[in-house]
């Protein structure tokens, strides 16, 4: 009986599953199209960022080095070189050049289109897709097992039991009777701490009149 109870809970949760992946199957579907561009867009600029990275190690290594001037505490001046150039001297450099950007991120309009960037913009397409199918995933899957498993098979192991043990119908009551009834040992503890409890209240009686 349980057994069987069981296994229906399983086979429709199983069935639900299947019908909630088979939505994502058909095709990339989202109402929420802002999330969606910029999941795009953060991928793409990553995606875009390595091409670039891989070009640039293609044509083989190099080495930017500057020299800038510094006073130390005594006020003498000392020439620094190093080998790379920070994100606020770059900027200050481009600014003197024509080029007024605020942020490192906006380097990028500086860039010719990659040659692949058509197939770059479907490639980002697809994993943002697969981003926010993810999370739906994660969150619904477990939701499903709760509910249509879970939750079914305590509801229908209830109405199981309920009229498979007979606790409905014309011996209702003498069958819950039968099934309600205490273990000898817990039948006789329970007469024991009754019968203490009525000792106690009777001597609680006894000094309220006295005190009174």
């Amino acid at each position: 009986m349980i057994h069987d109870t069981l296994t229906t809970a399983a086979v429709q949760t199983r069935e639900q599953i299947r019908f909630f992946c088979g939505m994502e199957c058909h095709r990339p579907f989202t109402l929420n199209n802002s999330h969606y561009r910029d999941t795009q867009s953060k991928i793409l600029s990553g995606l875009t960022k390595q091409r670039r990275v891989e070009n640039h190690y293609a044509d083989g290594p190099t080495s930017i080095s500057s020299t800038h001037t510094v006073k130390d505490a005594f006020g003498q001046r000392h020439s620094i070189s190093t080998k790379s150039v920070g994100d606020d001297l770059l900027l200050d450099a481009l600014r003197s050049r024509g080029c007024p950007l605020t942020s490192v991120k906006q380097l990028s309009c500086l860039n010719e289109v990659d040659e692949f960037e058509a197939e770059l913009v479907v490639v980002s397409g697809i994993l943002a897709y697969f981003e926010i199918s993810s999370k739906r995933i994660i969150d619904i899957i477990p939701m499903i097992v709760e509910k249509a498993f879970i939750c079914r098979f305590a509801k229908e192991l209830r109405n199981v039991l309920t009229s498979g043990l007979g606790f409905l119908g014309e011996f209702g009551y003498e069958t819950c009777a039968k099934y309600g009834k205490d273990e000898p040992e817990i039948k006789i503890k329970r007469q024991d701490l009754e019968r203490k409890s009525e000792i106690l209240s009777e001597a609680l009686s006894i000094l309220s009149g006295i005190l009174n």
